[in-house]
């Protein structure tokens, strides 16, 4: 008897760890459209914002292709799913996306982006040879950028290109 419960535990613990193995599988396996190259598809997933705000202007960043719908925005470094018209909206030429005030997205003011000579998080590398440029190595840039997903839209007379 005490050996049919040993291998009854037994059982129940592989099975277990098998159905683990298989949800961890499942939630790490490229999605079909992983593949598929960018400029082929009707969707592009995961294309990589960094925000920058210049002149006054509420933070900005270009979209590759023009689009009526943003899928999806996410924070990659936290796995935040981001709020349209709470944390971004799609920008009136329908290609680019831009930061309301309250925005959770990260962004930078342009003159952030060239330090002065000597700056932390900076290396010296801007031509006038007056400034530096914003430089960080691991995550920073990382933690700074969203993805977006997006339904691209044929423009007439474009090639949908920036």
């Amino acid at each position: 008897m005490k050996l049919v419960i040993v291998l009854a535990v037994i059982l129940v613990s592989v099975a277990g760890e098998q159905a683990a193995c298989a949800a961890a599988a499942a939630e790490t396996a490229r999605p079909d459209w992983w593949l598929t190259p960018f400029w082929e598809g009707t969707v592009t997933h995961g294309e990589s914002l960094f925000f920058i705000e210049s002149s006054g202007e509420r933070p900005t960043a270009g979209l590759l292709f023009h689009t009526s719908k943003i899928v999806r925005v996410e924070q990659p470094s936290t796995g935040l799913v981001l709020v349209e018209g709470k944390d971004y909206a799609l920008g009136a030429n329908g290609q680019s996306v831009i930061l309301p005030e309250g925005s959770r997205i990260p962004f930078k003011k342009l003159d952030e982006m060239y330090p002065e000579i000597g700056a932390p998080q900076s290396i010296k590398q801007r031509v006038d040879g007056k400034k530096s440029l914003f430089f960080s190595e691991g995550h920073v840039y990382h933690d700074l950028q969203v993805e977006v997903t997006y339904e691209q839209q044929t423009v007439a007379g474009h090639d949908g290109q920036a």
